[in-house]
């Protein structure tokens, strides 16, 4: 998948970066580590495999043949392979779901680039990555009904009777971050059940010791909170992503099967107080499936209330829950129904909580559009 001028030329309009001449710069300041050690790009990013921990060290996969020839194709504006689902929404104007456009705040300009590798090149450095995601395991109290084994260790047990994914990681991959943390800005922490996992304890530990400032960002289901990671917390710069697929108490339980939505409610409090105190950021990911896209009007006002950055993620599977794999009927409900509760409109600095909320609402629009249309064509993968 090439995209076109007009494609490109559309999508940078929306972007708000200091270098719009490449379409994604995940490859260039970014890596991803999974549960099974693969090493990415970004969590979008299947394909493209940079390189496997422990059989290659963090600046091996940095530094890797792979890694180069991914950041070609992105040059090329080839985003086909591991890179086509971010692709398609650029095509239907999805871009706040776009998840090359997380990378935009990260990026220099083409002179900074220039001279910041002419710098390293000539003092025999290496140019080191901004940001790490840490998908490092599946470990996770809640079995969802739209997840699966890869990312709840409930799941896997319990409803695939699959035995345990054993994570390679160990204290060699702390000690490897070593030589990183000074010099990153963001790191990323999903799961599972980011709170539940030992290994992130030590990676934050660490964090704390060698670069505090670093802004952390942690996805959550919001049930699990101890004294230990609250005084953990305080020694660090955490941003904290409530993923929560309902604020309606029946639909939350149908949904996120072994939750606690009052303690939830309760945490999502505690951490509105902390955000606030530490000057970060606090959002809400919201997974619309045929359980609860009707609310989605409803999220959008709970977010805008409280100052909440509202994300909805599109879910392609299980494909009885996902709205993309819905019949055309059923995407023409959805948007009618979307469109009769309209967002306010996004007025001042875009960037605010309540406008990044209203925006995704109305890409989200855009995307169910676009998956009617592939419907209609015939055209769906």
């Amino acid at each position: 998948m090439i995209l076109s001028k007009t494609t490109i030329d559309n999508y940078n309009a929306a972007r708000r970066c200091s270098n719009k001449s490449i379409v994604c710069h995940a490859p260039s300041v970014n890596l991803n580590f999974d549960q099974y050690g693969n090493t990415r790009a970004c969590c979008y990013n299947f394909k493209h495999v940079l390189g496997v921990w422990p059989q290659k060290s963090i600046k091996e996969i940095w530094l890797s043949k792979e890694l180069t020839e991914l950041r070609g194709y992105i040059e090329e504006n080839n985003l086909g392979g591991g890179c086509i689902e971010c692709g398609k929404m650029i095509e239907v104007g999805n871009y706040a779901g776009v998840r090359a456009g997380f990378f935009d705040e990260f990026a220099v300009s083409p002179l900074q680039k220039k001279l910041t590798a002419v710098a390293h090149s000539l003092t025999k450095g290496m140019v080191y990555p901004k940001v790490m995601e840490f998908e490092l395991t599946n470990e996770c109290n809640l079995e969802c009904i739209m997840c699966n084994g890869m990312f709840s260790s409930s799941i896997r047990k319990n409803r695939e009777k699959l035995p345990a994914i054993i994570s390679p990681y160990d204290d060699r991959f702390i000690d490897q971050l070593d030589e990183f943390i000074p010099h990153l800005t963001d790191a990323k922490f999903l799961g599972g059940e980011p709170f539940m996992i030992e290994i992130y304890l030590k990676i934050w530990e660490r964090i704390a010791a060698l670069n505090p400032s670093i802004r952390i960002h942690i996805t959550t289901n919001g049930t699990f909170l101890n004294t230990r990671i609250r005084k953990l917390l305080e020694g660090l710069r955490a941003g904290i992503i409530l993923s929560i697929d309902s604020v309606v108490p029946e639909t939350y339980r149908a949904i996120r099967i072994g939750g606690n939505f009052d303690k939830v409610m309760e945490n999502l409090e505690y951490f509105r107080e902390y955000t606030r105190r530490k000057r970060t950021f606090l959002s809400m990911a919201v997974c619309p499936i045929t359980h609860n896209w009707r609310e989605l009007p409803g999220m959008l006002d709970f977010c805008l209330q409280r100052n909440i950055a509202l994300y909805l993620n599109a879910v392609f599977s299980p494909v009885d829950l996902s709205l993309r794999e819905q019949p055309t009927e059923y995407l023409e409900e959805m948007i009618s129904f979307l469109r009769q509760h309209p967002a306010p409109s996004i007025k001042g600095n875009p960037q605010t909580p309540k406008n990044l909320s209203i925006q995704a609402y109305n890409d989200f629009i855009n995307q169910l559009a676009g998956w009617h249309q592939e419907k209609l064509t015939g055209q769906i993968a």
